[in-house]
């Protein structure tokens, strides 16, 4: 066990936009990479952070109040890193949502 948590309903709290954002980088030293999770887990929207196999490198989930609010966290992390490509996807609906694991 890790702890407890809370789970709230994101349209009480204002946070109605989910945006998948799967990012893309040139550089993997340790020094960069320290940097990128620094500023990223600085962001308190950004509620998953994943490093990923494939195409990209890294994967996000970002919760916000609209797409201004999202474009503000998007112009902090590209403002802070020197990002390759970043490719971001709007969640339409949540259709299973941190479902339970399976123990």
């Amino acid at each position: 066990m890790q702890g407890e948590t809370l789970r709230l309903d994101r349209a009480a709290v204002e946070l109605d936009l989910t945006v998948l954002v799967l990012i893309k980088t040139r550089h993997h030293s340790q020094d960069w990479l320290k940097n990128f999770r620094q500023i990223i887990l600085s962001i308190p929207n950004i509620v998953d952070f994943y490093r990923i196999a494939g195409e990209y490198d890294y994967m996000l989930k970002v919760v916000a109040r609209d797409m201004n609010a999202f474009d503000a966290i998007y112009r902090k992390m590209i403002e802070k890193i020197d990002i390759d490509t970043v490719t971001s996807y709007m969640a339409m609906e949540a259709i299973a949502d941190n479902r339970p694991l399976p123990v």
